[in-house]
């Protein structure tokens, strides 16, 4: 029986589930492409924390092993680079994927400066916060394209993972950052007001991204990370040794190497963590792939029955591939048997039934990236309607939530539905 002459129910359930096949096929893409741009963030990482030793060094070593850490980066772009080719943007231009296809195009932008960069680098013609920056503008840009293939995905199993992933990778480059301004402050022999705020602000937004990741993620992730924070205690006594600091409160010099190195054993774990979570991802893509094919295959094998009438009295399954019971009522119309009609709306009541737990199950795992852009989005209104830095926008917005008694995420819908500085 031709497709076109099938029952219309029957007709779009199939075209449903070829939908939702190819989707999670082109999902299973750009999961590789959140792989790549892991790989990548880690290796430019890397470079950044090294251009800093570089720029502020003497001897001609530091060139060699700064050029190998560009070497090393370069490699993790040309593999992005050659997954995104593979992306075709066209098949891709649908509302939903407007924001990805954007970050994609932002993360090119700031690839092809990163040549000019390096150059100026090497030249010394630019300062470490200069540098800093534009490292950190990239890194950013990656980190984005992980968030937003989480907030487009439409499977629920692989928003999790995007979402656990995504987290981690930004838990890791905040202390990444931690590590840069402690290094600075220690190095100085105290840090300054703007310092302790700044590492408030990178020691919550730490905090906050490892609670969402440990929300998503699977119990192997989560006993991988509680092996990770049994090991932290040494980072706590430096934290609280440089929130004691100030002119007149001084520490040895010395302590600089010890955070770089405590901060860069804690990383090198998150790293191994991130790298699991990775490697689960292509896995469980296929793994729904197959599902869905397989729900596929059933939809079919009734649409065979259909164009078999000798087995019309044949034994059918549902979806949930139960057997269905004959004398069932005749919904479907005088042109299919009752056990047919029976079928046929079994898969329709289950298609819907899963499509709305599907739904709820989306929202549920989409809750941390909402909550992440509230927080933003609140951060956003503050630093333009009274003049502040990112670190004293949040700086205000935290403490702002804690007099309250409230969540940040709360504080930040609050402010955001009072408009212009909020309650602030």
């Amino acid at each position: 029986m031709n497709e076109h002459t099938l029952p219309d129910a029957l007709r779009y359930l199939i075209a449903a589930r070829r939908a939702e096949t190819t989707g999670l096929e082109a999902l299973a893409h750009v999961c590789t492409l959140v792989t790549q741009a892991g790989e990548l963030v880690h290796a430019l990482q890397k470079e950044r924390g090294y251009s800093n030793v570089y720029l502020a060094a003497e001897h001609a070593s530091a060139r060699e092993t700064l050029l190998a850490y560009a070497a090393d980066a370069d490699v993790q772009a040309r593999a992005l680079r050659q997954g995104l080719e593979r992306l075709d943007p066209a098949a891709q231009a649908t509302a939903d994927k407007a924001r990805l296809l954007t970050r994609v195009a932002y993360v090119l932008y700031r690839l092809d400066e990163l040549p000019a960069l390096r150059r100026r680098v090497l030249a010394r013609d630019l300062d470490i916060e200069t540098s800093l920056a534009h490292y950190t503008r990239l890194i950013n840009g990656l980190l984005g394209l992980v968030f937003d293939a989480a907030d487009t995905a439409l499977d629920p199993e692989v928003t999790r993972a995007l979402v656990a992933l995504f987290n981690l990778m930004q838990g890791k480059e905040l202390a990444g950052q931690e590590r840069a301004c402690g290094v600075r402050g220690f190095a100085a022999g105290h840090f300054t007001a703007p310092q302790h705020a700044q590492l408030a602000q990178l020691i919550d937004g730490q905090d906050r991204c490892f609670e969402a990741f440990l929300a998503h993620a699977q119990p192997p992730q989560q006993a991988a990370w509680a092996a990770l924070a049994a090991c932290e205690a040494e980072l706590r006594q430096l934290r609280g040794m440089a929130a004691r600091t100030s002119p007149d409160a001084r520490v040895d010099a010395a302590l600089a190497q010890i955070w770089f190195d405590v901060q860069t054993a804690r990383i090198d774990g998150m790293r191994a963590v991130e790298a699991e979570l990775s490697a689960a991802l292509p896995a469980l893509c296929q793994a729904r792939i197959a599902r869905a094919h397989d729900d596929l295959d059933n939809h079919r094998r009734l649409a065979r029955q259909l164009a078999e009438p000798a087995a019309a009295s044949a034994v059918l399954f549902t979806v949930q591939g139960n057997a269905l019971d004959a004398g069932a009522p005749d919904l479907a119309g005088p042109m299919l048997s009752p056990q047919l009609s029976r079928s046929l709306l079994d898969l329709v009541q289950a298609q819907a039934q899963r499509l709305q737990a599907l739904s709820d199950a989306l929202a549920g795992a989409r809750s941390s990236l909402d909550a992440r852009k509230h927080i933003e989005q609140a951060k956003q209104l503050l630093m333009a309607h009274h003049t502040l830095s990112e670190a004293a926008a949040h700086d205000k917005l935290r403490k702002a939530a804690m007099s309250r008694g409230l969540k940040l995420e709360e504080f930040a819908r609050q402010v955001l539905a009072a408009g212009a500085g909020g309650q602030a």
